[in-house]
Formats: C-alpha cells, structure tokens, sequence
C-alpha cells in the first residue's frame, strides 16, 4: 500500500492525498506523546510554506504556497481534525495566512474553537472577531453577524474597544 493515494485534478495535474486507510491507521495512533510529534512535524511543514517573512523572495514564497494550495483538501482536513492543545496556537501564528489565502471556512471553524477552549476571556473575544472576519471573507454573512452578537454580549462592559469593532462588523 502507497502512503500516498493519486487523485487527479486533470489528466496532466495530480494530487495527491493520504491514502484512507493510511488516515484511519494515523488516527489510531493512541499514545499522546506520538501524536504531539506528529502535529508539530506537520504544523513545522506548513508553517514553512507560509513564509510571510519580508527576507524571502516573492518567486520563492509563492512557490511555497502554492504547495499548500495543490494539497488544499489536505491542508482543510488538518485545519479542521487539529486536537485542542494547538488550535489557540495554530489560530495566533497562522491566522494572517488564512486571512489571505482561505480555506475561509476551515480558519472559522478554528477560529470559533479557539474562542471556546480561549486561556483569558479578552483571548476568547480576540478569537471571537477573528472568526467574524474570516466569516465575511467567505460570504457567510448570516454566520458573521450571529458570531458579532455574540462578541458583543461576551464583551459586556469590560472590553468597551472590542465590543465597538464587533458592533461594526
């Protein structure tokens, strides 16, 4: 059996995925230490590839992530399976990728989990507005608005700056 299972965008384009039972076997994988490993090499892979740093080339950056734009349905899977001890992580350090490059639903959803399992309450807002942007990049403007509402009810009177970016959103 290949690691690797071929689908193919177009007769001259592959893709390639994680082959299903190659997944099922990853995910059976119990022992945490193992599994930390495994989220943090593949979290270094793709954070290499969303080089935002000013010292890289244009040519180069783009060619990086065009990498994860040719494994979009896999970079989506990650997104959305990510365990709960990297997502605030994830969130902090990836967002402005995402903000730029989609999958825009995927970020939301990490977004709002971010929210919800969020160390401080102003993180959680934080967290909350994120996903109200990320909402409307994906034209979920229905999601955004229900999302904001909440912002501002969490808000309450203790984050007056936050609550007034989420009344105009």
């Amino acid at each position: 059996m290949s690691l690797l299972d071929t689908t193919h965008v177009s007769p001259i384009t592959p893709r390639f995925r994680f082959h299903p039972l190659m997944a099922v076997y990853l995910e059976s994988i119990t022992s945490a230490e193992h599994k930390t490993l495994a989220w943090k090499g593949l979290a270094a892979f793709l954070e290499s590839r969303m080089l935002i740093a000013k010292d890289v080339n244009p040519d180069e950056r783009k060619n990086l992530q065009d990498e994860i734009v040719a494994e979009w349905l896999t970079f989506t899977d990650w997104l959305e399976r990510m365990p709960d001890a990297f997502v605030n992580d994830v969130s902090k350090r990836f967002g402005p990728w995402g903000f730029s490059n989609g999958p825009f639903m995927a970020w939301a959803h990490l977004h709002k989990r971010a929210s919800r399992i969020a160390d401080t309450p102003f993180a959680g807002i934080i967290a909350r507005l994120e996903c109200c942007d990320v909402l409307r990049l994906a034209c979920e403007f229905g999601q955004s608005e229900q999302m904001a509402r909440e912002t501002r009810d969490a808000c309450g009177d203790e984050f007056p700056q936050e609550k007034a970016l989420a009344w105009g959103m």
